[in-house]
């Protein structure tokens, strides 16, 4: 059985930089003038980002279990490309192949900032295992009442782009 060694937070740590850019131009893709403000918060909530966050989560910021990796917001005058106007989004960033514990952690995370999308991003494929729960039980990957979603995709550091997406299923609305 092919398992994959633990993501370890030094690794996770050296891809929130170019992840944040790969991500920030794949929200820009169809229109360079939507606004993007995206944050790494693994270590800490940056003031400007504090905002943003509801206020009953306000108190948890300082424990690292309840810190996603990357927030931010996208928008405003996104409808066109996201369904709606502006939105939080959340992502845990894993090096190597996903397992379902990080499923559940990014999914924790989209859960509890009441973010209508979250983003689980690794730089290796789930293993086909994992994509076959996930497509045998796609209830998994939603959360408030099914009403938000969790997203699933590749990293790619040879091309520093977002090149795959769990069932061609992204956050933007295709055209």
């Amino acid at each position: 059985m092919n398992r994959r060694a633990k993501s370890t937070p030094r690794a996770e740590k050296v891809l929130y930089p170019n992840v944040k850019i790969a991500l920030a131009t794949y929200l820009q893709q169809l229109d360079s003038h939507i606004e993007i403000m995206l944050e790494i918060t693994a270590d800490k909530f940056p003031e400007n980002v504090k905002p943003l966050i509801p206020d009953n989560v306000l108190f948890l910021l300082d424990n690292k279990e309840t810190r996603p990796d990357l927030f931010g917001e996208i928008g405003p005058d996104c409808t066109l490309f996201y369904g709606q106007s502006k939105f939080v989004l959340t992502v845990e960033v894993k090096d190597g192949s996903p397992t379902i514990n990080d499923v559940f952690q990014a999914k924790k995370y989209g859960e509890l900032y009441s973010a209508p999308v979250a983003l689980l991003i690794s730089t290796e494929l789930p293993e086909e295992r994992l994509q076959r729960l996930l497509n045998q039980r796609p209830d998994i990957l939603a959360y408030s009442g099914a009403y938000r979603r969790l997203y699933l995709c590749r990293y790619s550091g040879s091309t520093r782009t977002i090149d795959w997406w769990f069932e061609n299923r992204e956050p933007r609305i295709k055209k």
